[in-house]
């Protein structure tokens, strides 16, 4: 972790960003605590099924009114295409990647385009 904390501090210094959106779940907290603590800008997510589905269904509809295009992000764009969507028997929508795959760009993208759109007074 503490690699970790240093990689976050050193694009801080180099981007100086007014808000920085970071996972709260698990070790997220700590990692969050420590980094408010040394003084940057840290705005908590807590992912949690219906957290998750916000962000998404947000990015769903960017991408389909042409405010938000991606070019280039192989692991990105993979993502995206393998993303799915379940219901549960129960009738409960889950997000996720498929067994055996990863959704971490997927959710880093969610996570910006929603702090986009309600953290920064940028309309669209």
């Amino acid at each position: 972790y503490p690699t970790q904390l240093q990689h976050v501090r050193k694009l801080f210094n180099t981007f100086q960003p007014k808000n920085i959106v970071a996972e709260s779940n698990a070790m997220g907290e700590p990692l969050c605590d420590q980094l408010i603590k040394d003084g940057l800008p840290i705005s908590k997510f807590f992912t949690s099924n219906s957290s998750k589905r916000s962000i998404i269904e947000g990015l769903q509809v960017a991408f389909e009114q042409g405010d938000l295009k991606i070019f280039g992000h192989l692991a990105l764009l993979d993502e995206l295409e393998s993303f799915e969507m379940t219901i549960s028997g129960l009738g409960t929508v889950h997000y996720s990647a498929p067994d055996g795959g990863h959704d971490d760009c997927v959710i880093s993208l969610a996570l910006a385009w929603n702090a986009i759109r309600f953290d920064s007074g940028i309309t669209f």
